[in-house]
């Protein structure tokens, strides 16, 4: 349990500081103030969580949950022509799909019931 948490804080704080960064984008907003700064610090960190577990993920995740994360790598792979914002809204996409799907499968190799939608 405590690694699947792992990866779904890292997967909030992504998602948070891409939230953060792709509003400023749009605003036009190239400031680096310290609140940014702190974000762009955890986003880093959580990056590095991520690829840590997948590292050692065999040893702690099912097959099915090590595809996921294999998949948030890839999906977030982007074009280097892209400009700024389409990188972040690349990089969201994929955090925002991976998320669902890492708790659902965590539910699964838990043995927790699903939630109902």
């Amino acid at each position: 349990m405590e690694a699947y948490t792992n990866v779904i804080q890292a997967l909030h704080h992504m998602n948070r500081d891409l939230d953060i960064s792709l509003r400023a984008e749009m605003r036009g907003d190239y400031t680096e103030s310290d609140y940014r700064k702190e974000w762009s610090e955890k986003h880093r960190l959580a990056w590095d969580e991520i690829r840590r577990q997948i590292d050692v993920g065999e040893f702690l995740y099912s097959p099915k949950s090590m595809r996921i994360l294999r998949a948030l790598i890839k999906d977030s792979e982007h074009d280097p022509d892209y400009m700024y914002a389409e990188h972040l809204m690349t990089l969201q996409s994929a955090v925002e799909t991976c998320m669902p799907a890492i708790k659902a499968a965590a539910r699964a190799d838990l043995g927790l019931p699903p939630i109902r939608g």
